[in-house]
């Protein structure tokens, strides 16, 4: 399973999630609030945008699923289009004829999948029957299913016990292949360890190991994982704020649409004065006073945490509305003032755990104008 197939799985996760949505017909079903059930015998014969607690499905829906829910997704239905959407946990028990694409810390899927299943969690069990391929991105995996062509991803632990219809290609720092494992094709992983392979798994292809990446996999399932919690908080905030606190919300949000470019000047200068304690005293070892030298690392090494403190705190206050005034350009208003900023949020995660290039230029933009904004406020 080649890179572009990795990014084209990825592009269209990201597409159904914003690019469906002025896509789909306008007679759509859209609904917001605690909890949304559709019964066993319900037929929703359109595309499904849910924001919810807790969201519950055990009838059909013949389009797409698009869903948001803050506690758990459960899915014991019938689903003729894609899934996508996030859940902290989530369990896909029924048949879904397109793909699942899901961002979550637990996340099983155990039904029928016609196509892909790509998954962004702490810990993923895949016991489903899937038709194409599979990519996970997270701490554990457990894939016990029928895999109709490739498993790739990037883990920490992997255990295959199911069957793969094509090649493996995974980055681990810990891969077992059990008895019950039969992998048609080759067995690709990339690893410090040995992996722990049962003499009765059958493998078709050849076993190739290669030498871990010189970034650590931990640290990259870390930030995922980081990335993820982040991502839960910010929507909770932004939940707080749209529901108990509009007025703020809107005029912060109206301040970054009058003045863009003074907010992210501003944004710009409060960011160098929070650098300071690292642009300082590399400032003054260029100068090359060596007392200067001393003194100035003395006091960016003293500095260094409160300020990194002080740039998370102002960062995390001002993202909420910068992300508020982008759904607005971005996203349809028919999915709902906290439907558009979780729809907006969850493409910016995506981004910024997933695109190499774009990803650190995204972050640094945001930080800037949440600094500009924050500074706007309290003005």
């Amino acid at each position: 399973m080649g890179k572009p197939r990795l990014v084209g799985l990825i592009g269209w996760g990201l597409a159904a999630l914003i690019l469906t949505a002025s896509a789909a017909p306008q007679a759509l079903q859209a609904f917001s609030g605690n909890f949304y059930i559709v019964a066993d015998s319900e037929v929703i014969n359109d595309n499904l945008y849910v924001s919810a607690s807790s969201v519950r499905i055990d009838g059909t829906i013949e389009g797409d699923l698009t869903v948001l829910a803050t506690r758990h997704l459960l899915v014991t239905g019938r689903v003729e289009g894609d899934i996508v959407g996030v859940a902290p946990t989530a369990s896909i028990e029924g048949e879904v004829s397109g793909s699942v694409r899901l961002i979550g810390i637990d996340v099983e899927v155990s039904g029928q999948v016609g196509e892909e299943v790509a998954v962004v969690a702490r810990r993923a069990e895949l016991s489903a029957s899937i038709g194409e391929d599979a990519l996970i991105w997270g701490l554990w995996l457990t894939m016990e299913g029928d895999l109709g062509r490739d498993l790739g991803g990037r883990t920490i632990s992997t255990r295959i016990e199911g069957s793969v219809g094509r090649d493996v290609e995974v980055t681990v720092d810990r891969l077992e292949v059990g008895p019950a494992a039969a992998i048609s094709g080759d067995l690709g992983y990339r690893s410090g360890e040995e992996a722990i392979i049962d003499p009765e798994a059958s493998i078709i292809g050849t076993v190739v190991r290669r030498a871990p990446l010189a970034s650590d996999i931990g640290l990259r399932s870390t930030r995922w994982l980081a990335g993820l919690m982040s991502f839960l908080v910010l929507l909770a905030t932004g939940r707080v704020m749209i529901r108990y606190r509009p007025d703020s919300l809107a005029d912060r949000t109206e301040r970054l649409r009058r003045h863009p470019i003074k907010t992210a000047g501003r944004g710009l200068g409060l960011l160098l004065v929070l650098t300071l304690p690292l642009s300082g005293p590399a400032l003054a070892i260029g100068l090359g006073n060596p007392r200067i030298a001393l003194v100035a690392v003395g006091l960016g090494l003293g500095l260094a945490l409160p300020a990194l403190l002080a740039y998370l705190v102002l960062v995390w206050i001002g993202l909420v509305p910068v992300i508020n005034r982008a759904a607005d350009l971005v996203i349809p208003a028919r999915l709902g003032r906290f439907g558009a900023f979780s729809a907006l949020l969850f493409a910016v995660t995506l981004i910024l755990l997933l695109v190499p290039y774009l990803g650190p230029v995204t972050a640094l933009a945001l930080s800037i104008m949440a600094l500009g904004v924050v500074w706007e406020g309290a003005g």
